[in-house]
């Protein structure tokens, strides 16, 4: 069944995203982040490759032509199809 959480208010937002999509991996979700514009994109995708060194995020951007089969998506509109 598909779940969609709200997280609001939480102080360093990039930080939390990435705890939070590090415990949906351990669950084998898949996860698409929507961000409002490309900046925060170009920043969670930098942050999801240097967030910990012993947590591997495999994530492209939406339009990639691996989307599909990666376990962890990024878009900055909600047009994209994966």
């Amino acid at each position: 069944m598909t779940q969609i959480d709200f997280h609001s208010n939480v102080p360093d937002k990039i930080a939390y995203a990435c705890r939070l999509v590090r415990k949906a991996r351990a669950a084998d979700c898949r996860i698409v982040l929507l961000t409002k514009n490309r900046s925060h994109l170009v920043t969670l995708d930098e942050a999801l490759w240097t967030f910990s060194e012993l947590d591997f995020l495999p994530h492209v951007t939406a339009g990639n032509p691996i989307a599909a089969q990666t376990p962890i998506v990024l878009a900055d509109n909600d047009t994209v199809a994966l």
